[in-house]
């Protein structure tokens, strides 16, 4: 395994324990990233001369777990950026512990903002004992944030010069997204697609700032995909404007034919999260999907 320096930081620690720093001056620790897993991660490791001893894997999904071996002295609340040329590590403080996972916290503001039970119709007509009311997670300042981070990992590898999709659901997930390929130095506009398009004055149907280069490639992005209708009629309109759509990404698959057309029609897709990762077993998306026709 081969392990390459990424630099020294520095985070406040609980207490005082080395005699050279001052009270209150942060404690330096370095991270490393070590490569060679074979497995299709990467390993993370930290360390401080304060005996703290940190790890964590990155897999292609943007996951970041970090385990505390040896560290008498918690970090203090806040926020820890490790950046290097390919990912970005913060801190997520949580009681009892410390939390570096960006998709795993994504999907709990999802489960607790934006998951509901109930009696639901669906944009396809279809009627829901459940429901993803997605912005009231994106358009949380927590939730944008981490939205961006995660869509714009699942983008970036795709060669996408766009991001975007139907009004309303793609619109704060392609800002989002933007604004986070901006932050990375890749910086990519995001466009939306309006289900008619305008009765006045320039008479669009996509709205952003889209080079004009001939089969410039697209990322299609949605907040819930049911039977794809949304998605398609996004796609459509990209692909009757001459631009080429390299990835679909959606945060939520309901698991009912949308994600399984898009393969079958031979696109590059992929959910965030499928609907039975909130709880919902597939004995009720198979009776819904029998009770829907």
């Amino acid at each position: 395994m081969r392990v390459k320096p990424l630099g020294a930081i520095a985070v406040p620690t609980g207490t005082n324990d080395d005699p050279k720093r001052k009270k209150g001056e942060p404690s330096p620790l370095t991270l490393s990233l070590c490569e060679g897993r074979g497995d299709g991660t990467s390993a993370y490791a930290m360390s401080s001369p304060s005996s703290c001893a940190l790890r964590t894997t990155r897999t292609d999904r943007l996951q970041y777990r970090l385990t505390q071996d040896s560290d008498p002295h918690p970090l203090s609340k806040g926020v820890l950026n490790l950046c290097s040329a390919e990912s970005r590590i913060w801190q997520i403080p949580e009681k009892g512990g410390i939390v570096l996972d960006v998709t795993q916290r994504l999907f709990e503001v999802l489960r607790t903002k934006a998951f509901k039970r109930g009696v639901f119709q669906l944009t396809s007509g279809r009627t829901s004992s459940y429901y993803i009311d997605s912005k009231m997670a994106t358009l949380s300042a927590e939730g944008a944030y981490l939205t961006g981070k995660a869509v714009y990992a699942a983008i970036r590898d795709s060669g996408a010069q766009a991001v975007g999709g139907l009004t309303m659901g793609a619109d704060s997930i392609a800002t989002a997204a933007a604004i986070e390929s901006f932050e990375q130095g890749n910086p990519i506009p995001a466009f939306f697609v309006r289900k008619e398009p305008k009765k006045h004055g320039t008479r669009k149907w996509i709205e952003g700032p889209l080079p004009e280069t001939p089969g410039l490639r697209v990322a299609i992005v949605d907040d819930v995909i049911t039977t794809g209708g949304s998605v398609i009629q996004s796609i459509a309109a990209m692909e009757e404007s001459g631009y080429t759509v390299c990835k679909v990404i959606v945060l939520v698959d309901r698991m009912e034919g949308g994600g399984d057309e898009l393969l079958r029609r031979g696109y590059d897709y992929a959910p965030l999260f499928k609907i039975t990762d909130f709880g919902v077993t597939l004995e009720e998306v198979n009776a819904l999907k029998d009770t829907n026709g």
